[in-house]
């Protein structure tokens, strides 16, 4: 979802460089913990909190456009809602982590 994001913020003309490299250290994260060096769990809840900057980002990019019915930023937005907290764990660890 959170590459989904960058890629449209890209294609708009707002691209983020700083976005893309956590993207890519989270991304590796994923693929370490997946070779069970590392917590799962925590990864994708990071993954997860990450893709909510990534949609916010682009929704704020978009402006008006982001809840405009049928526009990519909208659908990625509420795509992002229905799936961010899959497991338990992985909400646990939303719901712990200290936010700014």
């Amino acid at each position: 979802m959170a590459r989904a994001c960058l890629t449209e913020s890209d294609r708009t003309g707002h691209p983020s460089p700083q976005l893309w490299e956590t993207h890519t250290t989270i991304r590796n994260a994923l693929n370490h913990a997946t070779t069970g060096n590392g917590d799962i769990y925590d990864a994708r809840a990071r993954a997860s909190h990450f893709a909510v900057t990534a949609a916010t980002y682009i929704a704020t990019a978009a402006g008006n456009r982001s809840v405009t019915r049928g526009e990519p930023t909208k659908r990625m937005v509420r795509a992002f809602s229905m799936v961010c907290t899959t497991t338990p764990q992985i909400k646990s660890r939303i719901m712990t982590t200290r936010h700014p």
